[in-house]
């Protein structure tokens, strides 16, 4: 149990399917661009998608 901070987010999305890690925080369409490119015998495994942070992903970031 921890934390562990990883840039690389391909191998965050490759950790999830193969049961590594039990969390990521991507952007969805970063998450479902790795997640497409990897064989359909990893991602059989459904995920469970929730938005951590309230209201528009785009104006939280203009407003930053």
């Amino acid at each position: 149990p921890g934390i562990r901070e990883s840039s690389d987010q391909e191998q965050q999305v490759q950790l999830l399917f193969v049961g590594r890690t039990e969390a990521i925080l991507p952007a969805i369409n970063i998450f479902r661009h790795y997640a497409q490119k990897l064989p359909e015998s990893v991602t059989r495994e459904p995920v469970q998608i929730h938005r951590p942070f309230p209201g528009d992903p785009v104006k939280s970031r203009i407003q930053a």
